[in-house]
């Protein structure tokens, strides 16, 4: 595995050792992260179950849980989402191919929705039931081993495998972890406790069908496909994700944001740095996490309900979707 700058140009040899040691690495990475978000999920179903009735007197600030809302949740929170896309995420090595940050992240979501899904319907082929949590991990499991198994098969055959690996790319990983620690702690209230509007109830519904349906269905008299739009199908499945890991609850609905925003990182750096000659400054990175933070919150802790703001009851909105981000980005780039 090599350096973007290093696979420029015309094919290289691989060096069969380097390409082991590597693989190697890559995988213990993969285990470690697939073993916080499996292993680490009940922590996030424990918040969501903290207060089933009155909220404490400054919800925003628990003194009385300090380590499970404020240390476990975040680390609970980041290790979710990066097992979440953690199949996305080898496909997209698998692949192959020179790509930024923003393409890869955007094209890791991308994958982890497609090979999930087809996962899921063979699955239901097969006569399995809605996919609930030991189902689900389960398949996780699979995707990863399988997936690895062909990048090693690959890198055997002499083929290169890309890998952020410069220094600046550890430090905009670190950042994306960061966007996810900070979202958890700051609207913590926000995302587990708040009773889910109209809106959300009709998301998480949704979100929650995809466990038995390839398509997600709405409640109600006229359910089916009626009223799905892009953001709706593109937000609907992540949120199954979630009902499969901590169950049909507010946060099932809202979590997935945690998984949005780190890539709305990568997809905007890379817009920053489109035609630069150079890379992104730490202090240029700070001001787009900044940015992404005060929109965030701004969106999170807003009580208006117009066209262009949210409220916190409300589940994922399409504004955060990657896609409708990685179509800008595409259309910025002329691709």
């Amino acid at each position: 595995m090599f350096s973007r700058a290093e696979l420029r140009g015309s094919p290289i040899d691989v060096p069969s050792g380097m390409a082991q040691r590597q693989l190697l690495l890559l995988g213990a990475v993969c285990a470690v992260v697939v073993a916080l978000g499996l292993g680490l999920s009940g922590v996030l179903r424990a918040v969501a179950d903290l207060y089933p009735e009155a909220l404490p007197a400054h919800p925003m600030f628990v003194r009385a849980h300090v380590l499970l809302l404020y240390v476990a949740t975040p680390v609970a929170l980041v290790g979710a989402v990066g097992m979440l896309l953690m199949p996305g995420f080898l496909l997209s090595l698998v692949a192959g191919g020179d790509r930024r940050w923003g393409i890869l992240a955007a094209t890791t979501v991308g994958w982890a929705l497609l090979i999930r899904g087809a996962a899921h319907t063979v699955l239901r082929l097969l006569g399995a039931g809605p996919v609930a949590f030991d189902t689900f991990a389960t398949t996780d499991i699979c995707l990863d081993i399988g997936l690895m198994g062909v990048l090693a098969f690959r890198a055997r055959r002499g083929h290169a495998i890309v890998v952020p690996v410069e220094r600046s790319d550890h430090r905009r990983l670190a950042w994306m972890a960061t966007i996810i620690a900070i979202l958890s702690v700051v609207l913590l209230p926000r995302l587990f406790w708040q009773d889910l509007s109209g809106d959300g109830i009709e998301m998480l519904e949704a979100g929650r069908s995809t466990l038995a349906y390839l398509v997600p269905r709405f409640p109600g008299p006229e359910s089916g496909l009626v009223g799905l739009g892009a953001g709706s199908i593109s937000s609907a499945y992540p949120i199954g994700w979630f009902v499969s890991l901590i169950g049909p609850v507010e946060a099932a609905a809202r979590l997935p944001l945690a998984m949005a925003l780190p890539v709305l990182f990568a997809i905007i750096s890379d817009l920053c740095e489109f035609r630069l000659p150079r890379r992104l400054s730490a202090l240029g990175e700070v001001a787009i996490v900044l940015a992404i933070v005060t929109f965030t919150v701004t969106l999170g802790l807003n009580s208006s309900y117009t066209a262009y703001s949210a409220r916190g009851a409300r589940a994922l909105r399409f504004d955060t979707s990657p896609a409708h981000y990685a179509g800008r980005f595409h259309s910025a780039r002329g691709d």
